[in-house]
């Protein structure tokens, strides 16, 4: 495992720890799920970008799909 360490402001600081406390986590359990998440955030907003760069201009033809898969469309 890696050691991340940064400064906060003591608000901040005690803010934190009323959000682990309330969870019921500690602070490094809390701050490590919060880390995860933005990871898998920005992973998924990296891989929807990649996506829509590859239909980039293919309207009509997602379209075609579309209409094939259900006529009612």
């Amino acid at each position: 495992m890696t050691v991340l360490s940064f400064q906060v402001s003591p608000d901040v600081e005690k803010k934190i720890a009323d959000m682990a406390n309330e969870s019921g986590k500690t602070v490094d359990d809390l701050l490590g799920e919060m880390t995860a998440r933005m990871v898998r955030d920005f992973e998924a907003r990296q891989t929807f970008e990649t996506m829509a760069g590859r239909g980039h201009g293919e309207i009509d033809q997602a379209l075609e799909l579309l209409v094939k898969a259900d006529p009612t469309l």
